[in-house]
């Protein structure tokens, strides 16, 4: 089935050869079929027991070492077998996930989420969306189509009304447009279309407030604009400068009362906040808090884990440092994770960390992580993580009720050593260990041993 794959289970009824459960079906490795090692009609619970472990046979390492390898690496669950579907996160198939997968790629733009604010009324989004995708019936586009009728603007009556007339060349637009400008200290440029307009408006540097009121500024020219054309169309008379400008500055007012910016210390700004009759909101003095990082108890070791991601989803990696109640380190790991998303990393840096913990024989652990995600699902022993996760989380659920095991929760100013090791993570060839310190985080070892403290600003 396309998009789908097995995830294997205890005494599994998985075809070796021909069903997917590790990426691709086997079978299309090969060419010469008649003498297959292991053969043909074997299941995957075959060459795999609890006790044991993976038996895959000599021929098919020889031939395959690469993939005899991976299979190595796969973590059989203790459920039996299950389907999931490789478009969605969870492995269940949804109406969205379906849509998404049979739909082209389109290319997100860059103005998406900047015309859209819980301060916008959404139907002014709605036009500027149409407006940038030249989507406006104006009196030239309808001509396009075959509605054969006379042009005319209904602003200064000059022009015919196409789309860079109405909202950029008339005279009664261009006054709208300087009359922002002047207000907020910053010159439109009129000679694009409507989206370089507003490229270069939302280059602007502004606080937070300013730039809310800028957006709602723009976003209601372009729709008083279209407002009052559509007005003086299908009502009759001449649209009025100043009704317009009321228009815009009240939307203003109304927009301030429901976005929560701040403004920055500037007499300018406070000027301007002024002229639009808005008062201004003066950031909060940040609160300090101290993070220290803790060592263990005598007999425990303390794991501090990380994850890193070059984008939503974008290479990633995850790492960890174990550390002895005297502050020493017993070992550290960093691990490349290929594309995935960062709470992946974060999840899998934690996976890690309990296996080696296990491995090593470290049955006293405390780990701590930057991450609520990864805190909450371990206090609680959830099982909803992504589906290219769930085998080896299951394992690591069972692993901890064998373990003395504690987690907690750490400030990333406090998780400094493990997130030096996770951001070269996902740069690394092949997962690395470490019997000491690597030498660019061993200033932050030293930190943490001499009980320095580090500082969050929230």
């Amino acid at each position: 089935m396309i998009e789908s794959r097995w995830l294997v289970g205890r005494h599994s009824k998985v075809r070796f050869w021909t069903d997917n459960w590790l990426g691709d079906p086997l079978i299309n490795l090969v060419e010469d079929r008649s003498s297959l090692q292991p053969p043909l009609d074997s299941v995957v619970g075959d060459i795999y027991s609890d006790a044991t472990g993976w038996d895959i046979p000599a021929s098919f390492k020889a031939s395959h070492p690469v993939v005899a390898s991976e299979i190595e690496k796969v973590v059989v669950s203790t459920d039996p077998d299950s389907l999931v579907w490789t478009c969605s996160l969870d492995g269940v198939v949804s109406c969205k996930s379906a849509y998404n997968s049979l739909s082209e790629v389109r290319s997100s733009v860059f103005w998406g989420k900047q015309i859209w604010a819980s301060f916008i009324p959404p139907s002014r989004s709605v036009l500027i969306w149409r407006l940038f995708h030249g989507k406006i019936p104006t009196d030239i586009a309808l001509r396009a189509r075959g509605f054969i009728s006379p042009s005319r603007c209904r602003f200064c009556c000059a022009a015919e009304e196409d789309l860079r007339h109405l909202f950029l060349d008339c005279l009664f637009v261009r006054g709208l447009w300087d009359a922002v400008s002047s207000t907020f200290g910053h010159k439109l440029k009129l000679d694009g279309t409507c989206l370089d307009l507003w490229q270069e408006a939302m280059r602007v540097d502004f606080s937070t407030q300013m730039q809310a009121l800028w957006r709602v500024s723009i976003i209601t020219v372009f729709w008083v604009v279209w407002f009052l054309r559509n007005q003086a169309t299908f009502e009759g008379g001449k649209p009025i400068f100043a009704d317009a400008l009321s228009m815009i500055w009240r939307s203003v007012r109304e927009a301030d009362s429901l976005q929560s910016g701040t403004m920055k210390n500037s007499v300018a700004k406070l000027q301007t906040l002024q002229r639009l009759h808005v008062s201004g909101r003066p950031p909060k003095a940040p609160r300090i808090l101290e993070v220290n990082w803790h060592p263990p108890p005598p007999g425990c070791l303390k794991v501090n884990t990380d994850g890193a991601a070059f984008g939503s989803p974008g290479l990633a990696g995850c790492a960890g440092v174990f550390r002895t109640c005297r502050g020493f380190v017993r070992g550290c790991f960093a691990i490349p994770l290929g594309v995935c998303f960062a709470f992946e990393a974060e999840l899998a840096a934690a996976i890690h960390a309990i296996d080696y913990a296990w491995t090593f024989g470290w049955h006293r652990l405390w780990l701590e992580s930057d991450s609520t995600f990864v805190v909450n699902i371990l206090r609680s022993r959830s099982r909803k993580v992504p589906w290219r996760w769930r085998p080896a989380w299951d394992r690591c659920l069972r692993l901890i009720s064998q373990m003395d095991f504690a987690v907690t929760h750490i400030y990333r100013e406090g998780n400094q050593v493990a997130d030096s090791l996770a951001s070269r993570s996902p740069s690394i060839v092949s997962p690395t260990w470490w019997w000491t310190a690597p030498s660019f985080c061993t200033s932050f070892i030293f930190n943490d041993f001499c009980c320095r403290p580090s500082f969050r600003f929230c």
